[in-house]
């Protein structure tokens, strides 16, 4: 994962493939709102990660980057 943080940066993003969105939760908020009876469809929504651990609640737009703009490492270091 790559942070952009200067105009000069956008030519590395890639401009035909579609950005994801990724939305996430603590699963307790999830059982929160299966209960309050407002936000059931938020609670079941399949677009939400409902993780086990944590208190963040957000949203990440990944974007991506040409192939050329990557440098590839291998043996993991």
């Amino acid at each position: 994962m790559t942070q952009l943080c200067r105009g000069a940066q956008l030519a590395f993003l890639n401009t035909v493939a579609e950005p994801a969105l990724i939305r996430f939760a603590p699963a307790r908020l999830r059982r929160v709102f299966e209960r309050d009876g407002v936000h059931t469809g938020l609670a079941g929504d399949p677009g939400v990660v409902w993780g086990e651990n944590g208190d963040v609640v957000g949203a990440l737009r990944l974007m991506p980057l040409r192939p050329e703009s990557v440098r590839q490492v291998l043996g993991g270091a």
